[in-house]
């Protein structure tokens, strides 16, 4: 994994840009935090379609309702090959291990997901994907 960013949601529950981080060792999301992750072999230059899939896998969260029953309360990944995002090969887990250098991958921590799908953590997810795009993606 070459890229993280991510952002403390909690306590204060405020999707604010202020709180957005980029790193270039990227860790297992914290419990009150949201994260984004570029896999080593996803190259920068295909931004829009970055920005995209990690919309696209939130999106898929909320339409399997994952922060309703199987994933509330507990850490979410979610991911897809950059080179093939369909549903077929998007990937759901709580670990952040099963994934590859090509994927791009959406985390949401334990604590945050305990509160379920909120427009609060959707507003959240847009901030850090404008933070991604406004530190490393546009360098791309």
């Amino acid at each position: 994994m070459a890229t993280q960013f991510y952002m403390t949601l909690l306590p204060s529950y405020d999707g604010n840009k202020l709180n957005c981080v980029a790193t270039d060792i990227p860790l297992e999301t914290p419990p009150d935090d949201i994260s984004l992750y570029i896999g080593d072999d996803v190259p920068l230059y295909r931004q829009s379609e970055i920005k995209n899939a990690w919309k696209w896998l939130y999106e898929g969260v909320k339409s399997r309702n994952l922060l309703d029953d199987q994933f509330k309360g507990s850490l979410l990944y979610t991911a897809v090959d950059i080179n093939a995002i369909t549903i077929n090969n998007r990937r759901t887990s709580t670990e952040l291990t099963p994934y590859t250098d090509s994927d791009v991958i959406i985390g949401i921590g334990a604590n945050v997901t305990a509160l379920g799908d909120t427009n609060i953590l959707e507003a959240a997810f847009q901030q850090l994907i404008e933070f991604a795009a406004e530190e490393t993606l546009k360098a791309a």
